[in-house]
């Protein structure tokens, strides 16, 4: 983070204050009680970004940072950050619009060329450079998430050990992968799981109902991976667009009726949906606002695959920012 001032050679233009740095990492350790079930890893402060690990990084750029940095960073780098941003919340979903996916591409390239200019030349890696290209792998390849290696990293250990000389290592791990595919009888994962499951855990019998209801439960998992949870105050938030209008609500109970086959939540609505930024687009678009203003009335929502798991940050001055968590978009 160049911000920081702790890699040499960063311009004292866009160096934080101590005071500022010091106001981020506060406002990070914040947002620790708004986490959801769905990250392995809490908001850590800014003095621990020596040992932040790929996956906080990518909290902060996808998720954190855009709220801990607004009037932070000067106007010209906090743009510059949130159309990196932006483009990433876009290429990590399935099927983006065409629309959005030309979008990002213009995006991009301005966000390559601002960078030399308010960072300097030198930091103009090939990472950087590189950001021109991901289009091009998004409409080859689907989300960038589908061609990521980083599920790969906790097979290191076993990959090294398939190693057994220098010469043609690459060869090596060909060969003792196929001789395990080769006494091993088990079908692949990917074969054993359903698609489109739904499954339901922990009954109870406290409501909120609606109507008649043979069961009630505090747990929905859809597809094995996105988790409502109405005894959990982060992870029980949800969201969708209908007709062009966003809609965001906190689940208060899951409710099942096994003799009609009805099964929905039992939810209250956030009357204020607003923007939490217009620039270089309108939030709403990605799914992205202020919420405030909860309902009083209680609604039923059927649960189907097409709802988005939503995370809502509780920040100062009462303030609730609601962003979709992103693979339950891909559901």
């Amino acid at each position: 983070m160049l911000w920081l001032g702790n890699i040499k050679g960063s311009p004292i233009s866009v160096r934080l204050q101590n005071q500022k740095v010091q106001e981020v990492s506060g406002n990070l350790l914040f947002l620790k009680s708004s986490m959801t079930s769905d990250f392995s890893r809490f908001p850590r402060g800014l003095n621990e970004v020596p040992r932040w690990k790929a996956t906080e990084f990518r909290l902060f750029l996808l998720y954190i940072g855009p709220i801990v940095l607004k009037d932070i960073l000067n106007n010209e780098c906090y743009l510059h950050f949130m159309c990196l941003h932006i483009c990433f919340r876009i290429l990590l979903v399935k099927n983006s619009s065409d629309e959005l996916v030309g979008f990002v591409e213009k995006l991009l390239s301005y966000f390559v060329q601002k960078f030399g200019i308010i960072y300097g030349q030198k930091f103009m890696s090939h990472n950087v450079h590189g950001l021109l290209h991901i289009v091009d792998d998004y409409k080859q390849f689907g989300p960038l998430d589908e061609l990521s290696s980083f599920p790969f990293e906790n097979y290191m250990k076993s990959l090294k050990k398939m190693v057994r000389k220098h010469k043609k290592p690459l060869e090596q791990v060909i060969k003792r992968y196929q001789e395990l595919l080769e006494f091993s009888n088990k079908p692949p994962i990917s074969n054993l799981l359903p698609h489109n499951s739904i499954e339901y855990k922990k009954p109870h019998n406290n409501g909120p109902i609606l109507g008649n209801v043979t069961s009630q439960f505090q747990i929905v998992i859809v597809n094995y991976d996105v988790k409502i949870k109405t005894n959990s105050i982060t992870d029980c938030f949800i969201g969708f667009s209908k007709e062009g209008i966003l809609h965001i609500y906190k689940v208060l109970n899951i409710c099942c009726n096994h003799i009609t086959g009805l099964n929905f939540f039992v939810a209250k609505e956030f009357n204020n949906i607003e923007p939490f930024y217009d620039k270089p687009i309108n939030s709403l678009k990605l799914g992205v606002a202020y919420v405030s203003n909860l309902s009083e009335n209680i609604v039923p929502i059927t649960i189907s695959h097409s709802f988005q798991k939503y995370i809502v940050f509780n920040f100062h001055n009462n303030k609730q920012i609601a962003l979709p968590i992103l693979h339950s978009l891909n559901n």
